[in-house]
């Protein structure tokens, strides 16, 4: 069996157990809640016959082990349950939400990779120096800051101070409702990614290669960009892989502080309210999107550098 298929196999099954896992822990979870199906869709006085013909319809007059098989079963076909609060389906409310997060995970990765790589060349380049010193300082104060703690100082300050863009979520100015939450997203990652950068960068320009690179009278942009960057981004594409797949799973904090209307916030909603099918398809469309940006990244890290055995 060549190499890369019994690689690629490897990497799916632990996968499919992770999933496996999640999905085990999701129905573990959900009948520890307080919360009975029954009377949150019945409403306050079922007659017996009604929430007879419900328990059916939930698997909910069988024993655990047989409620776990339907739940695995419905899971499999997709069926994510009906929320108790919205009375429709969760699958439905989770399509309508993801697109939402999705522009603002796409938009966060954007700014870190933008503005955190070029960050961490120049500091690289300039080792020691004021210009480094600012931006190791910046980075380490960037990592230290709570989300919640950001996404307010840049709504006081770019919202109510100066009214550069809205405090919260507004239809028709989607664009100008992004910047705020996208910064607030990244700014831990442009502060990890000039980091890496910066300490690869600095290995690489002492190795032999770059050395021979300059012996041969290239330019320091070229030696830079065609050689010492293009290796110094191998660790940034696991990165990006790995920060997208947690973002889309829902940035909860974020989303939630400018009512940003995606699936972290929906996932708050209802945590508040206990709507237990809504709670549980959240987990588990975050728990997938992680999982297989960690599939994706094993994948394209082995494919970047050929340094990596598959293994």
């Amino acid at each position: 069996m060549p190499p890369i298929v019994s690689f690629l196999g490897r990497r799916l099954a632990w996968s499919v157990i992770t999933l496996w896992f999640v999905v085990t822990l999701a129905f573990l979870m959900a009948y520890a809640l307080p919360a009975d199906p029954t009377k949150v869709l019945l409403g306050p006085h079922p007659s017996p016959q009604q929430i007879a013909k419900l328990k059916k319809q939930l698997c909910l007059d069988r024993s655990l082990l047989a409620q776990y098989g339907c739940f695995v079963g419905r899971i499999a076909r997709g069926d994510l349950g009906k929320s108790f609060n919205a009375k429709e389906p969760v699958a439905k409310i989770i399509a309508k939400r993801i697109g939402m997060t999705a522009k603002l995970a796409v938009s966060a990765v954007f700014l870190m990779v933008l503005i955190g790589v070029p960050l961490g060349v120049w500091a690289a380049l300039r080792r020691n120096q004021m210009a480094d010193t600012a931006i190791t300082t910046g980075g380490l104060l960037g990592m230290s800051t709570p989300t919640f703690f950001g996404g307010l100082l840049l709504l006081y300050v770019f919202g109510f101070q100066l009214g550069w863009f809205p405090i919260g979520y507004q239809k028709g100015h989607e664009l100008a409702s992004l910047v705020l939450p996208a910064f607030t997203m990244a700014i831990t990652g442009i502060a990890v990614y000039s980091r890496i950068v910066r300490g690869e960068m600095i290995e690489i320009m002492q190795e032999d290669y770059i050395r021979t690179a300059q012996a041969k009278g290239l330019s320091r942009r070229a030696v830079v960009v065609k050689h010492a960057l293009r290796n110094a981004l191998t660790p940034v594409v696991t990165m990006i892989g790995l920060d997208l797949g947690a973002l889309l799973g829902g940035a909860i904090i974020t989303e939630y502080l400018f009512q940003w209307p995606g699936l972290g916030r929906e996932a708050v909603k209802s945590i508040i309210t206990l709507d237990r099918p809504l709670i549980l398809g959240t987990v588990l469309v975050a728990s997938a999107f992680i999982v297989v940006a960690n599939l994706v990244v094993d994948v394209l890290y082995a494919a970047l550098d050929p340094r990596v055995r598959l293994e």
